[in-house]
């Protein structure tokens, strides 16, 4: 997944080839649109659904998802394989 911050393009494919400070970059990044799409599918904000659930609910909603957030089905796929990657404990 391409990824445009302060407009230079990363790719997550690459990921560990950058140094920590981009790494965190793209982590920070990923992860907010992460919690977005957790934000949108989730009735009660203090649910604290892990990564699994939240998987689940989005893909059961994906249009609930592309109607409040400009994300299309291959960005949404992205954001949660980079997660289960990065964070495989959420």
């Amino acid at each position: 997944m391409q990824l445009d911050i302060d407009g230079i393009e990363y790719d997550t494919d690459q990921y560990d080839t950058y140094n920590v400070y981009t790494q965190n970059k793209i982590r920070s990044t990923v992860y907010q649109g992460y919690k977005a799409m957790r934000n949108v599918i989730m009735d009660n904000k203090c649910q604290g659904l892990k990564l699994n659930e939240v998987k689940l609910k989005v893909n059961a909603d994906r249009e609930k998802i592309k109607k409040y957030l400009p994300f299309d089905d291959e960005e949404i796929n992205s954001i949660f394989i980079f997660m289960e990657k990065v964070f495989p404990r959420l």
